[in-house]
């Protein structure tokens, strides 16, 4: 099956969209699926829901070619710097934001949030629900930078250190745990574990944020590229 990614931007530009089909309806068999990306940046819940309206058009286009048309959620949690020239309003605003991941020196990653944060959970369901309230989509695309070793995508903020120090019956400081888990294997694999389930966590409660408006849509995750599962802060 032949699959496209559109952008955000192509997707808002029916130029773009009417030349793309052009070429799909020249070449059969050259698109049987498309996913539609969401809104690039954070943006205010509001205009999430002003741009799934403008997709509305363009999903019925790909639509009436039978084309399956699934949602991307552009950046799920952030990750890239170019982020910053973006609309963030609806997470970061008013001198407030929602916390970001914290680097193994106790730095903030900006523009990258913890996935286990209420205020971030509560933002990413109200998106979906966005989304999935205007558009006719089969499936929801988590986008590929929602990985270990990625942007700095290891969290090492006070809350996961908790975490993981509840989950090994150990209590650790940032720095002695960043340390061990350059020295000691064993807490390495423990907090690469740790890590992955993280995700997974952060990952089902998408799953279900979808399934709570639409519960026939299908979820599923980007692939990456390899060699990244080996956990952030290792230095060489």
């Amino acid at each position: 099956m032949y699959t496209h990614r559109l952008a955000d931007r192509c997707v808002k530009d029916p130029e773009w969209v009417s030349e793309f089909l052009k070429y799909v309806d020249e070449n059969p068999n050259s698109c049987q699926e498309v996913w539609l990306c969401s809104a690039y940046g954070f943006p205010s819940v509001e205009k999430h829901r002003e741009i799934a309206l403008s997709m509305k058009p363009t999903v019925d286009m790909f639509r009436a070619r039978k084309i399956r048309v699934a949602l991307q959620i552009s950046n799920t949690k952030g990750g890239h710097a170019g982020i910053k020239y973006s609309d963030n309003s609806g997470l970061i605003h008013d001198g407030w934001h929602a916390p970001f991941c914290v680097d193994d020196e106790g730095n903030d990653v900006e523009y990258t949030f913890c996935t286990a944060s209420k205020d971030f959970r509560k933002y990413l369901s109200e998106v979906i629900e966005a989304y999935l309230s205007e558009l006719d989509v089969c499936g929801v695309w988590i986008d590929d930078d929602f990985r270990m070793g990625n942007h700095t995508q290891v969290c090492w903020c006070d809350d996961c250190i908790s975490e993981f120090s509840k989950r090994v019956g150990k209590e650790y400081t940032r720095q002695e745990l960043v340390t061990l888990v350059n020295s000691d294997l064993g807490v390495r694999d423990e907090w690469i574990e740790f890590t992955a389930f993280r995700y997974y966590d952060a990952a089902k409660f998408i799953a279900d944020s979808v399934h709570r408006v639409k519960p026939d849509v299908y979820t599923a995750l980007q692939h990456g590229a390899n060699g990244y599962m080996a956990g952030a802060g290792h230095k060489d």
